[in-house]
């Protein structure tokens, strides 16, 4: 009786052991069948990354998506308050470079997030001024500049001498023409004065800093900006390049200028600016087809320059 109780037992165990054995497959294979699941998930989601928008005036901007992962394209919609028009829109990496934006709508632009951290900013201007609500008496209906100046009137960009008058033959000093450029950026907080004959109490001190921090304009020997100095065709050239540049536009085209007889009157400093200003015609030629690159430019000039500028390098309508 005893050798058949432990038989039994034996048997008992045995059968307990096999049934252990088989359902240990089973739960390791269920195991990895979660693990996996929530490897893919984490795979899936990436590098999570920051997306800041610096609060606006006069309008906001939205991004989708909200939560983004880096390699996401990224589409912001731009939603201006009445009367008020998008003007200049920056998406700025954590590195401090401009990431480059894509239209992709009417007030939609996309970009690739390749930065773990960006901030997007966005400047809004007055809606455009009809044309009729504009005059200027010594701007007459046939002059070379008359479209040019009108356009940057009524875009705000540059503005008369007065509420009648332009003075198109008239130059720009260095310091209006900062002023321009910075007024166009929407006037963004920039920090230290670098230049000895630029203080802190003047109109032009703001923009001045600003333009010299991004690169965009340099000062003279011992210090200098020369902020009352006219501004020359040349150095036109090369702001309008150094902008360019600042927001990633297409500076590749560029002219032949050796058929300009003072070609060689280009300063160095201007070589690679000149031919691509004349390129994409923001600059041209005066009488006797002469660049003249070291001569004040006129406002009339200034406001061809700029309206070329907007619609041919930037894309602006």
């Amino acid at each position: 009786m005893k050798v058949l109780q432990t038989k039994l037992a034996g048997i008992v165990l045995s059968l307990s052991m096999i049934l252990s054995l088989a359902l240990v497959p089973a739960l390791a294979a269920d195991t990895s069948v979660h693990s996996d699941g929530n490897e893919a998930s984490s795979s899936a989601t990436g590098t999570k990354c920051s997306i800041k928008i610096q609060s606006s005036e006069h309008g906001h901007i939205t991004v989708s998506p909200e939560e983004a992962y880096l390699f996401d394209t990224v589409t912001l919609t731009v939603f201006p308050d009445d009367g008020y028009r998008a003007g200049l829109i920056t998406v700025t990496s954590d590195s401090g470079k401009n990431l480059s934006l894509s239209s992709t709508g009417k007030n939609q632009y996309s970009f690739n997030l390749n930065h773990t951290a960006v901030t997007i900013t966005a400047f809004f201007l007055p809606a455009q001024i009809p044309v009729e609500r504009v005059s200027f008496s010594d701007v007459s209906d046939s002059a070379w500049y008359r479209d040019a100046v009108y356009y940057v009137a009524n875009k705000g960009i540059m503005s008369g001498t007065s509420t009648d008058t332009f003075e198109p033959d008239d130059t720009l000093t260095r310091a209006m023409t900062a002023q321009i450029l910075y007024a166009m950026e929407g006037k963004p907080n920039f920090g230290s004065i670098n230049f000895g004959d630029v203080t802190y109490e003047d109109w032009y001190c703001d923009a001045v800093a600003w333009a010299n921090a991004k690169q965009i304009m340099t000062g003279y020997e011992e210090g200098r900006f020369g902020p009352n100095t006219s501004v020359t065709r040349e150095q036109v050239a090369l702001i309008l390049f150094n902008y360019a540049k600042l927001h990633n536009y297409d500076t590749r085209a560029s002219s032949d200028l050796s058929d300009f007889s003072d070609y060689d009157s280009i300063s160095t400093w201007a070589k690679n600016a000149m031919p691509w200003a004349v390129g994409v015609g923001i600059l041209s030629a005066r009488d006797g087809d002469r660049l003249e690159p070291g001569a004040p430019a006129t406002r009339a000039e200034i406001a061809q320059s700029l309206m070329q500028f907007c619609e041919n390098v930037a894309e602006t309508p």
